[in-house]
C-alpha cells in the first residue's frame, strides 16, 4: 500500500522532480548532479542546477498538497551558480539543501557552491524576505562580488529564517554570513578568510528584530570582526572559537536586550584590538565564561 501511494504521488509531480521511495505527503526529495543523472538509485533524471532543483522540489511539494519537509540533495562537485531561495510557506514548512551522501569522508562527498561576479549585491545563497525554514547542511560556499554594501556570501533577508550546520563559508570581497532582521542559527560551521566580517547579525531598517545564534563554530582570519551584532539585533554566541580576525573577535554595538556571549575562546584582533567588545550604551548583556584564544 505504501509503495502504491508513493507511486501515485510520483505520478503527480512535474517532469524530473523525483519523490523518494519513502516519500509521503510530508517528504519530497529532488536530486542535483552535474551530469543530470541521479546517482543514488532513486530513479529519474537529476537536475544540473541547484536553483532548478529548488523550483522542482517546491512544485512537487505543492502538487502533494503542502508537505512538512522538501529536500534538495546534491551530488559531489563544484556548482558555479547564485542560488536565491524564494518564500515557500505555501509549499512546505522547511526546505533542506544538503550533499547527496557526505559519508564518513567529508572530502569525498564535498559540495562546493561558488559565485564570483562583477555584478554588485549578489550573494551565493540569498534567502528571500519571509522565507522561513531554510536549512543548509555540510556545504562549502565561496564568494566574490563587487559592491560596497550588502556584500555577503550568504544573506538572510528581513523576516526570513536560516539554519546552517557543518558549512564552510568564505568571501573574497565581503562578509561570510549576514542576516538583516532575520532569524539565523549557525552550528558547527567554519567562517574564515572573509574580507570583512565573518558573521554579521543586523536588525531591520528600523532597528528592530533580528536574532542570531552562533554555536560551536570556528570563525577565524577575517578582515574585520569575527562576529558583529548591531542595529537592534539580539544574539547568543556560545562555545565558539573566534581568532585571527582583523578587528574584534565579537562586537556588540547598539544591540537589543538579552544578548549572550558565553563560553567562547576568543582571540584579540590582529591589529591588537580586544576579543569581546560591548558598546558602552548597551545593557542587559551577559558576557561570561569566555577565555583568551592565543
Amino acid at each position: 500500500a505504501a509503495a502504491a501511494a508513493a507511486a501515485a504521488a510520483a505520478s503527480t509531480l512535474p517532469p524530473r522532480a523525483v519523490a523518494s521511495p519513502a516519500s509521503t505527503p510530508a517528504d519530497v526529495t529532488v536530486v542535483v548532479a552535474k551530469d543530470g543523472r541521479s546517482p543514488d538509485g532513486i530513479g529519474g533524471r537529476a537536475y544540473a542546477s541547484i536553483s532548478d532543483a529548488i523550483a522542482a522540489a517546491l512544485d512537487a511539494a505543492a502538487a502533494l498538497g503542502k508537505v512538512n519537509v522538501a529536500c534538495v540533495r546534491i551530488a559531489p562537485g563544484t556548482y558555479a551558480e547564485r542560488v536565491v531561495v524564494p518564500a515557500f510557506a505555501a509549499q512546505c514548512d522547511a526546505l533542506r539543501i544538503e550533499p547527496l551522501d557526505p559519508g564518513d569522508d567529508r572530502a569525498s562527498g564535498r559540495v562546493v557552491i561558488e559565485h564570483f561576479t562583477s555584478v554588485p549585491y549578489e550573494a551565493v545563497v540569498e534567502v528571500a524576505p519571509n522565507a522561513k525554514g531554510l536549512v543548509l547542511e555540510n556545504l562549502t560556499i565561496r564568494h566574490g562580488s563587487k559592491s560596497v554594501a550588502n556584500n555577503y556570501a550568504v544573506f538572510a533577508n528581513v523576516g526570513s529564517g536560516l539554519t546552517m550546520r557543518g558549512c564552510d563559508v568564505s568571501s573574497d570581497t565581503g562578509s561570510g554570513i549576514a542576516a538583516e532582521g532575520a532569524y539565523l542559527d549557525l552550528t558547527d560551521c567554519v567562517v574564515s578568510n572573509c574580507k570583512t566580517h565573518g558573521v554579521a547579525v543586523y536588525g531591520d531598517l528600523f532597528g528592530n528584530g533580528g536574532f542570531g545564534r552562533v554555536n560551536k563554530c570556528v570563525i577565524r582570519d577575517n578582515g574585520e570582526d569575527g562576529v558583529l551584532v548591531r542595529g537592534g539585533a539580539v544574539a547568543e554566541i556560545a562555545g565558539n572559537e573566534v581568532y585571527g580576525n582583523g578587528r574584534f573577535g565579537v562586537e556588540l554595538a547598539d544591540v537589543g536586550a538579552d544578548c549572550r556571549v558565553v563560553d567562547n575562546a576568543v582571540g584579540v584582533g590582529r591589529k591588537g584590538r580586544r576579543g569581546v567588545v560591548v558598546d558602552d550604551a548597551v545593557s542587559d548583556v551577559e558576557v561570561s565564561g569566555n577565555r583568551e584564544r592565543l
